[in-house]
């Protein structure tokens, strides 16, 4: 070390040093610890976490080691009783709203890891505005799921530990609903233009989700829909009483408003061929969802009808009554929603029958209440069963359930299937595939062919639009990269969990919460 002018002591050794070292630098080179948090070598320091003060000679208040620079003469101290107390209390402001994960446990559960801590502070803060920004990062259409998602954050949430989970997924839906009642909406500006252009194929909820974030980046999107309007299953499949019309159109228009330019009624394979838009597209999305519903092996299947028909004839006003009684038959959420058409259609009674399930659970938490509210009888655990007409107008489906058999009899009988996709027309535009649909990396969501992605049911099975909301987010940041970058990739998430909990440990970590019955706030409403 070049000789200095500069000598400091510290806990009683005296050192050399540069006049722009700081007592951090010299303490370090002496082998002398202090404890820091927010020092990085080679960065700017920012004096902000307080866990590195020290105590120098001369100086009433205590001083931060990581960006004090040495004054000949200097006299310091690293320990004391005092100086302990100074980074305890350091320590504490900063653990004072910290969650023990790095990602809390309804975030994690969230399939577009929406910041769910983040937004319920800015709701609880007064600020609506910016709970909405802060959701639509990870998450398009706000208003539209958090009217519509299976809530998997709140079958995670901490504070059921002491009651009941916090109704996540109506807070998500509050500041939308603010935003869509306001004069003067929020309306995001794109970045400039990449001169980049993107297909995306299929004008759902994945698609619209990834032209929305590929649309903010300055990319030129393109989307394609076969039919006359977008919005996919969220459209045509999901009922108004569950997703009204008015909440899907304004989200979908705030898209569209981005400067996306849509297409309707164009079919791929038929009036729009693949390599085209391979030739005139820098990056190609195919996100047509699954369109071929799948039938369960089922005796007498012949003797129900389509579930997901009755819900597109019903959205498209061809179907206003139905009388006599109804079975569905089913496991999903398509299944409660024929089950609650047919009831204000008229049917009456209305039977929804289980079909077996490896995971039916999530389902009846989220919407079986509802559907007995308006009137549905539900048998669940149905381990086998079959369908036989009886006479004209009449079908009979006798099930196993629980070890005994019996028997329900109506008018007519609904089958509410799962959807896949058609492997043969996949595999002849070139693309490889799996036994779930189009092949694909991953992480990156692209396929095969060049300059071509896939997202959501078209490769990936996945019964909600949560799902799908999530796969066209990380197409979409895919594609970015891969449009800027020349590669793809996807977010690196770190994940550091709070470990399992003994009893005594619960206690201390939830001491001090009410439960909400006994500090008077009202049990949330999720409608």
């Amino acid at each position: 070390m070049a000789p200095s002018n500069y000598h400091i002591t510290i806990n009683g050794i005296t050192a050399e040093c540069e006049p722009e070292e700081t007592v951090l630098t010299v303490a370090r080179r002496l082998g002398i610890e202090i404890p820091t948090l927010c020092f990085l070598e080679g960065k700017k320091q920012m004096e902000s976490c307080g866990v590195c003060m020290v105590a120098v000679e001369g100086h009433s208040s205590f001083m931060p080691a990581c960006a004090s620079k040495v004054v000949d003469g200097m006299k310091v101290q690293t320990d004391s009783p005092e100086l302990r107390q100074v980074r305890k209390t350091a320590l504490e402001l900063l653990f004072s709203d910290h969650l023990g994960d790095c990602l809390a446990p309804c975030e994690r559960a969230c399939p577009a890891h929406i910041d769910i801590p983040g937004f319920i502070r800015e709701i609880k803060a007064g600020h609506p505005e910016r709970a909405l920004a802060l959701i639509q990062e990870s998450i398009a259409l706000t208003g539209v799921l958090g009217r519509v998602c299976p809530k998997f954050c709140e079958r995670v949430c901490r504070r059921a530990e002491v009651d009941e989970p916090i109704p996540i997924c109506s807070l998500k839906r509050f500041p939308a609903d603010h935003d869509l009642g306001l004069e003067d909406p929020c309306k995001l500006e794109p970045k400039p233009s990449t001169g980049k252009r993107v297909a995306i194929v299929g004008g759902g909820i994945v698609g619209l989700t990834a032209a929305y974030y590929l649309g903010l980046e300055g990319h030129a999107c393109t989307l394609y829909e076969s039919r006359s309007r977008l919005g996919g299953a969220l459209d045509h499949i999901i009922p108004e009483f569950r997703l009204p019309r008015d909440v899907l159109s304004f989200e979908i228009s705030r898209v569209v408003e981005l400067g996306i330019q849509v297409e309707y009624g164009v079919e791929l394979g038929k009036n729009l061929q693949l390599d085209s838009l391979r030739d005139d597209y820098d990056a190609v999305l195919l996100a047509m969802g699954a369109t071929q519903e799948s039938f369960p092996e089922l005796k007498g299947i012949e003797n129900a009808e389509s579930g997901l028909t009755l819900l597109r004839e019903v959205s498209e006003g061809k179907v206003e009554k139905i009388e006599g009684s109804a079975l569905v038959l089913g496991n999903g959420p398509a299944a409660m929603d024929t089950s609650r058409t047919l009831r204000r259609l008229g049917a009456d009674p209305v039977t929804l029958v289980m079909t077996p399930s490896i995971d039916s659970s999530l389902f009846f938490k989220t919407w079986i209440p509802d559907g007995i509210a308006e009137g549905v009888q539900v048998l669940d655990q149905s381990l086998e069963m079959e369908l036989e007409k009886n006479a004209p107008g009449s079908v009979i489906c006798k099930f196993v359930r629980e070890g005994d058999r019996g028997q329900v009899e109506a008018n007519r009988a609904y089958l509410a299937s799962g959807v896949t996709v058609d492997l043969d027309f996949l595999e002849s535009l070139g693309l490889e595939t799996g036994a779930q649909g189009v092949k694909i990396d991953r992480k990156t969501m692209a396929t095969n062919l060049e300059k071509v992605f896939a997202a959501g049911n078209i490769a990936m099975a996945g019964r909600y639009a949560i799902q799908g909301s999530a796969a066209g987010r990380q197409a979409a940041l895919s594609i970015h990269a891969f449009l800027t970058e020349g590669d793809n990739h996807s977010e690196e998430t770190i994940d550091i969990r709070l470990p399992n909990l003994s009893d005594e440990e619960r206690k201390i970590l939830f001491a001090g919460i009410v439960p909400a019955k006994e500090n008077g706030s009202p049990k949330a409403s999720t409608n």
